[in-house]
């Protein structure tokens, strides 16, 4: 498993979160039944990220050729209420958006999956 640089900036999570359903319904006809998939929940929130360019060049490189374009689990650093948080972290279908917020500042958002350590 990849781990997320050090050098590079902490990913700063928003407010919001949605837990993944860990437990799989049955769709047969009749009684209905539930099983457990993992006694691991994992936890899904919004994050963003502010680069310089080279930190940019350096995450493309990251996400696209360490993580299989954004599909591989890291292990990350994860900034949230003021505390660090260690965890295993991966890109919500492998996406993530990149915008400008100068010449040489780039926010770069994304949904994120956590599996706390």
């Amino acid at each position: 498993m990849e781990v997320w640089p050090d050098y590079m900036p902490r990913w700063e999570v928003g407010y919001s979160s949605a837990y993944k359903n860990a437990v799989v319904r049955s769709s047969i006809p009749g009684k209905t039944t539930q099983r457990r998939v993992s006694y691991r929940n994992s936890e899904i929130v919004s994050a963003s990220l502010v680069l310089s360019s080279t930190e940019k060049a350096i995450f493309e490189h990251f996400v696209q050729d360490l993580l299989n374009d954004g599909a591989d689990w890291f292990l990350g650093h994860v900034f949230n209420s003021g505390v660090v948080e260690d965890g295993n972290v991966r890109f919500v279908s492998g996406a993530y958006s990149a915008a400008p917020l100068s010449t040489f500042l780039w926010k770069i958002s994304a949904n994120i999956e956590i599996k706390r350590a």
